[in-house]
């Protein structure tokens, strides 16, 4: 809990607190700062950009706004922009050109090892399991890809 001087002019921080805890209304701060020949500083209100004119024609649009807060609505019909694939071209290589590379990534100094499990036949490595190796990669050493 924070401790207020009431004998004293409030400082800023005091005001910022006391507006934030909701202990004094308005009034009661420029009552108190009166006393002491103090102005009460203006209240920092963040600029809203959510609420919208209700004379505004997009207020009656059917699409709400995205304010980064709280669930994100989404059409299931649609696909999601954040789902569209890798950006890689793994798929088109061979084999032995993916197997090349995670040697070649594995000898890149302060980089983690490309690690991939064999989910073949007997535990043998297939082209996917090697795609999976790099592209866990890339997202652990975005900084490093070739």
């Amino acid at each position: 809990m924070r401790k207020i001087n009431w004998e004293q002019k409030l400082s800023d921080e005091d005001i910022a607190w006391l507006r934030n805890a909701g202990f004094m209304s308005e009034e009661q701060l420029a009552n108190h700062q009166a006393q002491f020949d103090a102005e009460v500083p203006d209240a920092e209100t963040p600029e809203d950009t959510v609420t919208r004119s209700a004379l505004d024609a997009s207020s009656s649009a059917s699409t709400p706004a995205d304010t980064g807060d709280g669930p994100k609505q989404v059409d299931p019909t649609q696909a999601d922009p954040q789902d569209a694939g890798p950006e890689d071209d793994y798929d088109s290589w061979s084999k032995a050109d993916l197997e090349a590379e995670v040697g070649n990534r594995n000898a890149i100094p302060d980089t983690s090892d490309v690690e991939v499990v064999g989910t073949g036949a007997n535990g043998n490595v297939t082209k996917a399991d090697l795609i999976k190796g790099l592209r866990l990669w890339d997202a652990d050493n975005p900084e490093d890809e070739s």
